[in-house]
């Protein structure tokens, strides 16, 4: 019982055979291959499976023979062979380590290990397979797999269990699986680059249609006025003013998610809304801009209303800053009910309201302004865009002779119009 050293390639290549008594009194013998790396002068002890000497040296010499380019380009043969967790878990360890230095936010790491997860779920199903030769499977097996899945695990149940996966959530995926395998390689744990197409996406950008606005805003009044529950009163009145505000001032979701009643302040030119958005790498995407007075009202009827129904239980602006908070929540909502605008628009003749999430507002707002003949400069500014991206996204919603007006010759005034209320504002409803 013990070791024996069973040298094949002089210096390079040996196998060790190690044996030992077993409870039932019997012998258990294994083999490891031990190669030896020169240019980073390090030894990769490697298990095998054979159970033979015979065998060992057959399986050693191959396996050696396998990794000679990447022994002698200095690769880690030992790590190579590694499952695919290890590589999960070191590429994470490195993004959080860019997001502690501000290369990436903390969010954007979270995102990146959780688009990664099914990948490890690809592979396993595939049989945990080594990445190079996972590679021809992805490429091949990947998008069908990943659309053959439930939404089991959803925070939100009913009818989006059975919806399949969005495009831009698996083009989401794929990009980071990219990345990932990239980075796999940079680093010699694979060899090979992943290749698979991302799939088209279909236009989000679709305007909530004119025609059936007015009547959406009256079956929304109508829902208020006759609700019975406190509760379902607060939260169709948030649904109703965000309506309102985003088709009036084009403003994000995530900028409504973030508004405080102190946002709105008084300056010179009338009433001014500080907007922010998501943190970017350097700095926090945000604007302040000078809404119409319509809009002031709107804000100022919502606040009136909270004060008098959350008087009860001791509603204020400061211990309840957000403007769109829950019943008889303090913190920022971050999901919205998609149940109630869902069922408004239904009633308002939308066929099909999964269409329409509460960014077609944004995107009727632009296109609106855009008809009326308003420059893209100015409107980009006001809706914290670039001209670029607007004239990208919206240019198939205006005619030929209006885009030409709208997207070309920027008058002199636009130069100007920053943190100034646009004239097609002040228009009344």
């Amino acid at each position: 019982m013990g070791t024996k050293t069973h040298p094949i390639l002089h210096g390079r290549l040996s196998v060790y055979e190690r044996s030992w008594e077993t409870k039932n009194r019997g012998t258990q013998t294994s083999f490891v291959c031990s190669i030896w790396q020169p240019k980073i002068k390090k030894k990769a002890r490697i298990t095998l499976k054979s159970r033979t000497l015979n065998d060992a040296k057959i399986e050693a010499v191959e396996i050696y023979n396998k990794h000679s380019q990447q022994i002698d380009e200095g690769v880690d043969v030992a790590v190579r062979r590694k499952r695919l967790p290890y590589f999960i878990t070191e590429f994470m360890e490195f993004q959080q380590g860019r997001a502690v230095r501000g290369q990436i936010t903390e969010h954007r790491a979270r995102c990146i290990g959780s688009y990664l997860k099914s990948f490890e779920r690809f592979w396993e199903a595939k049989g945990c397979l080594p990445l190079d030769d996972l590679q021809p499977f992805y490429e091949r097996d990947f998008i069908q797999w990943r659309n053959s899945n439930t939404r089991e695990k959803l925070r939100w149940k009913g009818d989006n269990v059975n919806r399949p996966l969005a495009n831009r959530t698996i083009n989401g995926e794929i990009v980071t699986h990219k990345m990932f395998v990239r980075w796999c390689v940079q680093r010699g744990y694979a060899t090979k680059l992943l290749e698979c197409e991302e799939l088209l996406l279909e236009k989000a950008n679709q305007p909530f249609p004119e025609r059936n606005y007015k009547k959406l805003t009256t079956i929304a009044q109508r829902d208020i006025q006759n609700s019975r529950s406190k509760r379902h009163q607060w939260s169709a009145q948030n649904y109703y003013h965000i309506i309102l505000l985003m088709n009036r001032i084009g403003c994000r979701v995530v900028e409504i998610k973030n508004l405080q009643w102190s946002h709105i302040t008084q300056v010179k030119d009338g009433t001014q809304l500080y907007l922010w958005g998501k943190k970017g790498r350097d700095r926090i995407k945000e604007r302040w801009i000078i809404i119409p007075p319509r809009v002031a009202e709107y804000l100022e009827r919502l606040r009136e209303y909270k004060r008098v129904t959350g008087e009860e239980w001791g509603w204020n602006e400061d211990d309840y800053p957000y403007i769109f908070s829950r019943w008889q929540k303090a913190t920022r909502q971050v999901y919205f009910d998609t149940e109630i605008r869902r069922r408004w628009m239904k009633e308002a003749g939308i066929k099909d309201p999964t269409a329409f999430e509460y960014v077609s507002f944004r995107h009727k707002f632009i296109t609106d302004a855009l008809k009326q003949g308003v420059h893209s400069l100015p409107l980009a500014e006001y809706c914290g865009t670039s001209s670029k991206q607007i004239e990208q996204t919206y240019a198939g919603f205006i005619s030929k002779d209006v885009y030409n007006l709208v997207f070309k010759n920027v008058p002199d005034d636009a130069m100007s119009a920053k943190n100034v209320l646009p004239k097609f504002l002040s228009k009344e409803d």
